[in-house]
């Protein structure tokens, strides 16, 4: 069950986040990262 949740959070991180942007920084992916967990 756990093995799954992991899974599907991770490969929902990457096609919403991860895929479309291009960062320049650690900072600015940490700003979209804690952007994207709020929503």
């Amino acid at each position: 069950m756990q093995n799954a949740f992991f899974h599907s959070f991770n490969g929902r991180l990457r096609d919403e986040l991860l895929n479309e942007t291009l960062f320049t920084s650690l900072a600015q992916a940490r700003i979209a990262l804690g952007c994207w967990r709020a929503d």
